[in-house]
C-alpha cells in the first residue's frame, strides 16, 4: 500500500495499492460514482503526477506518435516490429507503451490492446458475425474458454490456475486455437475475440456444468 493524492473536484489523500485504486477509492470516499468522472488526477509519494482514465478509452490524451504505437498493438505487432515501422527505440515503444497502460489502468499490453480496440468492437462485431460465431463454436467448450480469458487479458499462468491445469496444457490448446481461428500471436486472438457478442464470450467463460 502507498499514499497517494488525488485530485478532481477536490482533493484526497488515500492508501492504495496503485494509483488507479486510489482514484476510485477517494471518488467513492466522496460518494462520486467512478463512470460519473472521465479522469483525475493522482500523484504518488515521489510526486509524480498520473492522469488516471475512469471512462472510455483516453484517445484525447495521445499524442500522434502514441496514437501509431497503440495502432500497432492492436494489429499485433511486438515492440521490435513497432520500433522497426516507426523508427524508434524499442525502448521508446516500451516506455510510450508503460505510460499507456498506467493512464488506462491495465496491467500488460495485451488488455491495453483490448480496451482500444473495444472503442469500435460493436461496429466490427456486425462484421461477418455468423462466420465468426460458427467458427468459435466449432473450437469446443474448454477451447472456447481458453480464448475468452485470453480475450481478458489473463496469462497463461492465470488460466492455468483458472482451470486447474498446467501452463504446457494451455499452450498446447493455444496452438490448436490459433491453427482453428487463423491466427499466429494472442493479440490477434483477443482482437478476434473482440468480433464476438458479448453473450457468447459470457457463455464461454462460464465453469461447465457439473
Amino acid at each position: 500500500m502507498s499514499s497517494y493524492t488525488v485530485s478532481w473536484r477536490v482533493q484526497a489523500r488515500v492508501d492504495a495499492p496503485s494509483c488507479r485504486d486510489a482514484a476510485i477509492a477517494a471518488l467513492r470516499e466522496y460518494r462520486y460514482s467512478p463512470q460519473s468522472i472521465p479522469s483525475v488526477c493522482v500523484q504518488d509519494k515521489t510526486g509524480e503526477q498520473h492522469d488516471i482514465i475512469l471512462s472510455g478509452f483516453p484517445y484525447f490524451l495521445l499524442t500522434e506518435r502514441d496514437a501509431e504505437v497503440l495502432r500497432f498493438l492492436v494489429l499485433g505487432y511486438d515492440n521490435s516490429s513497432i520500433a522497426t515501422e516507426l523508427h524508434l527505440t524499442e525502448r521508446t515503444v516500451k516506455d510510450r507503451l508503460s505510460k499507456l497502460m498506467r493512464k488506462v489502468g491495465v496491467h500488460n499490453r495485451v488488455q491495453l490492446a483490448v480496451a482500444a480496440a473495444k472503442v469500435d468492437a460493436g461496429q466490427r462485431a456486425q462484421r461477418d458475425m455468423s462466420r465468426y460465431q460458427a467458427a468459435f463454436d466449432a473450437l469446443g467448450p474448454k477451447r472456447k474458454r481458453i480464448a475468452a480469458l485470453v480475450r481478458e487479458g489473463l496469462t497463461n499462468r492465470a488460466i492455468a490456475q483458472a482451470l486447474g491445469t498446467t501452463e504446457g496444457t494451455i499452450k498446447g490448446y493455444l496452438k490448436g486455437i490459433y491453427d482453428a481461428l487463423g491466427v499466429s500471436t494472442r493479440l490477434e486472438l483477443a482482437n478476434w475475440m473482440l468480433t464476438l457478442g458479448p453473450d457468447a464470450v459470457a457463455a464461454a467463460m462460464a465453469p461447465p456444468r457439473t
